[in-house]
């Protein structure tokens, strides 16, 4: 029987050499060296802890939402999307092509595999106790599972033509997001690992990780620069509504506590904060302030909002204090 590890956090010890300062409802977690080359943040519920990969220092690090405690694993590769499973956290390295799986408690490496081509995102399934990886540059996302070492195994492959471009799960309805790189969204099965369909949303491309409002159905996907559609996953992907702003390429995160939708671009000044309706209505409540640089967003169980500063090699947590209307 596989043993899920890494669960017992008390066995964590701090990384020394990050710091981190708190101004108001704004947190800045400077990563230890730096660097600019982030691209991907997510929030594992199970460790609580925000992971953010590093890719020029070969480790995820991981930050308690309260506190700003920062552990560091890895090390030793270079990492760049990363989510937990079974107490695990799993990364992708670009640059080897390959998939790793890491221990939260002795901050080791305990497995790997090879994915076909470089791999872009990576994440967990846990309806299916998968981990999904998307390979954009031949068109596949792989399925792997993990074996009684905790080494990742691959177990199949779906061909997706054109993408993906970042990827969503929605245990829900049984279905995986993605976005594709001719402006069209991608819905996949899960069971089946099967494509459904690829939904038309009138848009030159596509870019970012879809957030999704699971609950009602609702899918935020970016167009272009710094454009985001409300998509109804219940009715074939229709477009519910839209936002734009100025900026670069957009980015999105949904948060389900209070149902605002952030979109910023990349490179940005702000982040759009939007009310979103029961019927899929985008409404801007405000905005804030965030790094011009920075290439990932995801929001925590709190109702915080985390950004990344590429230029600086930090993270920024927001706390959203704007009310629905």
């Amino acid at each position: 029987m596989r043993i899920a590890r890494g669960l017992l956090l008390v066995m964590l010890v701090a990384c020394g050499q990050a710091g981190s300062s708190v101004d108001g409802d704004r947190a800045t977690v400077t990563l230890a060296g730096g660097g600019s080359a982030l691209d991907d943040l997510w929030f594992s519920s199970r460790l609580q802890r925000v992971l953010v990969p590093t890719a020029q220092h070969g480790r995820v690090d991981l930050i308690q939402p309260d506190t700003l405690e920062v552990v560091s694993i890895g090390r030793v590769i270079h990492l760049n999307s990363a989510d937990e499973g079974h107490g695990l956290v799993l990364a992708v390295d670009r640059v080897g092509a390959r998939l790793v799986a890491m221990d939260v408690g002795s901050q080791s490496i305990v497995g790997s595999a090879q994915t076909s081509s470089p791999p872009d995102y990576v994440r967990f399934v846990a309806s299916r106790d998968e981990f999904w990886v998307t390979l954009p540059v031949t068109g596949k996302i792989e399925v792997f599972k993990l074996g009684d070492n905790n080494a990742p195994e691959l177990v199949d492959t779906i061909d997706t033509p054109d993408g993906p471009e970042g990827l969503t799960i929605d245990q829900t309805r049984n279905r995986a997001y993605a976005h594709l790189a001719n402006g069209r969204v991608m819905e996949v099965e899960l069971t089946a690992r099967a494509v459904l369909s690829r939904w038309e949303i009138d848009c030159s491309n596509t870019h970012g990780i879809p957030a999704l409002d699971e609950a009602r159905g609702f899918l935020v996907v970016g167009c272009g620069s710094t454009k985001a559609h409300v998509l109804d996953v219940k009715a074939n992907g229709a477009v519910r509504s839209s936002f734009n702003m100025d900026g670069g390429a957009t980015l999105m995160a949904f948060n389900p506590l209070n149902k605002h939708v952030y979109v910023r671009g990349d490179p940005g000044k702000e982040v759009a904060v939007l009310a979103l309706s029961d019927a899929g209505e985008l409404s801007l409540l405000g905005k804030m302030d965030i790094p011009e640089e920075g290439h990932c967003m995801t929001v925590d169980d709190r109702g915080n909002l985390w950004v990344c500063d590429g230029k600086n090699g930090a993270v920024v947590r927001l706390k959203d204090t704007f009310t629905s209307p």
